[in-house]
């Protein structure tokens, strides 16, 4: 005898293979749903996912299988607002097959959530690491009449966009996406044409670099 993951997980999709390791779950209300996702074929959609997924409460771990575009969501409850958020990001994510979680998987979810947690934090400081250091290279690049440290300003702008623009993005539609990634597209450029008019007028004018800043924003650079 089977059954199928009825309330939490509906009733469209496929039954369960074991019943004894259902009925181990079942009290507890543990599951693990897969979707099939077509269009994750790269660490940045699996980031997007996790930054969207991060809202949705009773969700134990996440577990990425790029190459076969499936995610596999350990949850509890019921599997609809899991479904309905993927949905937002338009990558073509369907549910393929909900069960109940064993004790190995639920015990491997709780280790993998605990990762999931450091790493989302992780990747926060870095986009708050990288804004700061835009802000103070561009501003002793100026300082220091330094092109160098303005174009490696740049560079870390960059990399804050990108973060910021993937923590904006999840939730919104494709067409605010679009938005906020024309509007990062046309920042960066407008200040790369402001270092190569700047380049240029130094050319033409001359300039003395101040070494020393330069040396010790670099060095405050090399520790970030």
């Amino acid at each position: 005898m089977s059954k199928n993951c009825g309330g939490p997980c509906g009733d469209d999709v496929k039954p369960a293979a074991d019943t004894d390791m259902q009925a181990s779950s079942d009290a507890s209300g543990e599951w693990v749903s897969v979707y099939s996702v077509p269009k994750m074929d790269c660490p940045s959609e699996e980031r997007m996912i996790r930054l969207a997924l991060n809202s949705v409460e009773g969700i134990r771990a996440l577990s990425f299988d790029l190459s076969n575009r499936r995610l596999k969501v350990v949850h509890d409850g019921a599997v609809e607002p899991v479904t309905a958020k993927l949905k937002t990001l338009e990558l073509g994510a369907s549910l393929q097959e909900c069960v109940s979680a064993d004790p190995e998987t639920i015990k491997a979810a709780e280790f993998s959530a605990a990762s999931a947690k450091q790493e989302s934090g992780a990747l926060r400081w870095l986009l708050g690491i990288n804004a700061v250091l835009f802000v103070v290279e561009m501003t002793a690049g100026l300082i220091a009449q330094s092109t160098g440290l303005i174009g490696e300003s740049l560079d870390n702008f960059a990399d804050a966009a990108v973060y910021g623009l993937a923590l904006y993005a999840v939730g919104h539609s494709v067409k605010m996406q679009l938005r906020a990634a024309h509007l990062a597209g046309v920042l960066q450029l407008i200040l790369a044409v402001g270092v190569l008019i700047e380049v240029v007028r130094r050319f033409v004018f001359g300039s003395e670099p101040e070494s020393l800043v330069m040396m010790a924003i670099a060095f405050v650079a090399l520790i970030a």
